[in-house]
């Protein structure tokens, strides 16, 4: 059931080709879902972690950092340095979040692993 919903999550907010694992989103309950799940069926080598984030202009980016580091219990010397989108004046922002996180693992057997389980699962319910 587990790998089911990560492969579900995945399959989803994953990066579906290239090298390793690439996982992104703005809701902080589907990261903190889809980095447990990770961790208790494939036990990733922790080392291999990456987070890059996202932010508009306004995200004070030491909170934003901070922020995803404690929920994805991945230190901040792993994090990739923040991009910082220009202001738009035709849009509207939302001041209540923490930008976009992408976490990275550099593992593309996991990532094939993973999709071959959401494959799997798309053919059964067909």
């Amino acid at each position: 059931l587990q790998k089911s919903i990560l492969a579900s999550l995945y399959w989803a907010e994953g990066s579906k080709s290239g090298a390793g694992l690439k996982f992104a989103n703005t809701d902080p309950d589907v990261h903190r879902l889809f980095i447990t799940l990770l961790r208790k069926c494939f036990r990733p080598d922790e080392s291999k972690f990456r987070v890059h984030g996202y932010v508009h202009y306004y995200h004070p980016i030491k909170e934003c950092k901070k922020f995803w580091a404690e929920l994805l219990k991945i230190p901040q010397t792993q994090f990739w340095k923040v991009y910082i989108k220009k202001r738009s004046t035709s849009k509207r922002f939302r001041r209540n979040f923490m930008g976009i996180c992408f976490v990275y693992h550099s593992d593309s057997k996991l990532r094939k692993e993973i999709m071959e389980l959401a494959h799997q699962l798309h053919s059964h319910y067909k």
